[in-house]
């Protein structure tokens, strides 16, 4: 036969999470909460063995252009915003991979680390949450950790602008 389960590479990715209620947000994804910016990302790939595992380090969804592309054998163009994600999925882990995701959403962006997630809505005052101790994101620490939020922002600032500008 083709054997085409033997030789295919099967990705199935969603691009964002929902939200029921956690944040007051009911059947809704426009926030920039852990509900909503987690997303499914399963790889299959017959060279990289049949042992299904789960990956928990923090990756972006343009980092699933590049995996693709290595995958496939297709040059990844320098312009490329992403990472290949194919060691991750080689190993289990990435240890030069900056820990880092940034999210933009319609009226609020957020950044998170595996420790920390802040989050500015437009025209309200910035919330930290401490993943560790608070993985839900319910309790704002920012007034306790204001050197956190002021690293966050500027490492934000830092990834969302080329050449100085704001993208």
């Amino acid at each position: 036969g083709l054997d085409l389960m033997g030789r295919s590479i099967v990705v199935i990715v969603s691009d964002h999470g929902q939200a029921f209620g956690e944040h007051r947000d009911y059947a809704g994804h426009w926030g920039c909460y852990d509900e909503v910016t987690r997303m499914v990302l399963i790889v299959r790939d017959p060279r990289l063995g049949s042992r299904a595992r789960e990956v928990r380090q923090l990756v972006q969804a343009i980092d699933v252009m590049p995996t693709i592309l290595q995958l496939v054998g297709v040059p990844i163009p320098a312009s490329a915003q992403g990472r290949s994600l194919v060691p991750l999925l080689e190993t289990g882990q990435e240890t030069d991979r900056e820990q880092v995701a940034v999210s933009l959403g319609i009226d609020t962006q957020a950044i998170r680390t595996p420790h920390w997630t802040m989050i500015h809505r437009h025209g309200s005052p910035a919330k930290l949450y401490d993943r560790r101790s608070d993985a839900q994101e319910q309790r704002n620490v920012i007034k306790e950790h204001r050197d956190v939020a002021a690293r966050l922002q500027h490492w934000f600032d830092q990834l969302v602008s080329v050449d100085g500008e704001r993208v």
